[in-house]
């Protein structure tokens, strides 16, 4: 948390995205961690990205428990 806290506070872009083109929003909600989804959301990453098969960050966040969390986004 801490270092994700020193990326988002130094502007860190919280869109890159890996080979299978999943970025950081996605990533986060597929782990599960509400903390540091939150961390991720103040960033204010593409809530609309989509990875390369058309997943969103959403449906694993909700999987997990993260609805009231990701209504608030």
């Amino acid at each position: 948390m801490k270092v994700a806290r020193l990326l988002v506070g130094a502007g860190a872009d919280p869109d890159p995205q890996d080979t299978d083109r999943n970025n950081a929003l996605l990533v986060t909600a597929q782990t599960g961690s509400v903390a540091m989804l939150r961390e991720v959301l103040r960033a204010g990453p593409d809530l609309t990205r989509t990875n390369r098969f058309g997943g969103t960050a959403l449906i694993p966040a909700a999987d997990r428990g993260m609805s009231s969390t990701s209504a608030r986004s």
